[in-house]
């Protein structure tokens, strides 16, 4: 346990220093892919939810980005995602 805590505890400051730097949502994503490696759906909504308050709902929907999933008609495109995410990010 205390070795997830320790991973999200990383990844929540590293969101958060990113976002001060200028990085937008997808870049918040390569940036915790890059540190992380695998970035699985339950630490992406508790980073990104840990970092900056967004809920789990809007996570969630979030997740359905294809930049996870690949491109697909049920998949949020770039536009979407940074737009759903823009009120936090």
């Amino acid at each position: 346990m205390a070795a997830r805590e320790n991973h999200l505890e990383i990844a929540t400051e590293l969101l958060r220093a990113a976002k001060a730097e200028g990085a937008g949502a997808i870049e918040l994503v390569e940036a915790l892919r890059e540190r992380l490696g695998d970035l699985s759906t339950i630490m992406f909504v508790a980073s990104f939810g840990g970092a900056f308050g967004i809920s789990v709902k809007v996570l969630m929907e979030a997740h359905t980005w294809q930049g996870f999933h690949g491109p697909g008609p049920l998949h949020l495109t770039d536009e979407q995602f940074v737009a759903l995410l823009a009120r936090w990010v």
